[in-house]
């Protein structure tokens, strides 16, 4: 089966940030056979257009791409699920993307679309082995913090 760049965007580009994203294919798709798959939105960049999907279809279009560019939480959090290389397509109000891929040392796959662009890391692997560990500590941390603030409402209910 032909490879191909999943692009996932819920926003709308301006013609300048459309270019960036153009170049950014193109760099992609250099000596590889790829098409550009958009999802669930038309996009003139894509070769396909796939628009109305139900939410299995939708997973699987992630979990098959060779490559993601999204500026979607969702887009990114199915990207990091399924381990493709990706690219977040940012604008610096857009904290929730960062702070994760921050808190994860992936920040060199945002691309903010307001700031000067430079693709060099776009086509770098990822280790996933080292994304995994840093979601395990995470998972434990989120999972303590929820027991023990339930374990304070038992107290404190208990004590009215």
């Amino acid at each position: 089966a032909q490879g191909y760049i999943l692009l996932y965007t819920v926003k709308g580009f301006t013609i300048k940030q459309e270019n960036q994203i153009k170049s950014l294919i193109e760099l992609l798709t250099k000596n590889k056979n790829y098409l550009v798959l958009s999802l669930c939105k038309p996009n003139k960049l894509a070769d396909l257009n796939v628009i109305s999907i139900d939410p299995k279809e939708w997973v699987e279009y992630f979990k098959n791409a060779s490559y993601v560019i999204t500026n979607s939480y969702h887009g990114t959090i199915f990207s990091l699920k399924f381990e493709r290389l990706f690219t977040v397509l940012t604008s610096s109000d857009n904290i929730k993307i960062k702070d994760l891929l921050r808190s994860l040392d992936l920040e060199s796959r945002i691309i903010d679309l307001q700031e000067t662009i430079s693709f060099s890391q776009q086509s770098a692997e990822i280790n996933y082995e080292r994304v995994h560990e840093s979601l395990e500590e995470k998972i434990a941390l989120s999972k303590k913090y929820l027991v023990e603030a339930l374990d304070e409402k038992k107290i404190s209910s208990s004590l009215n």
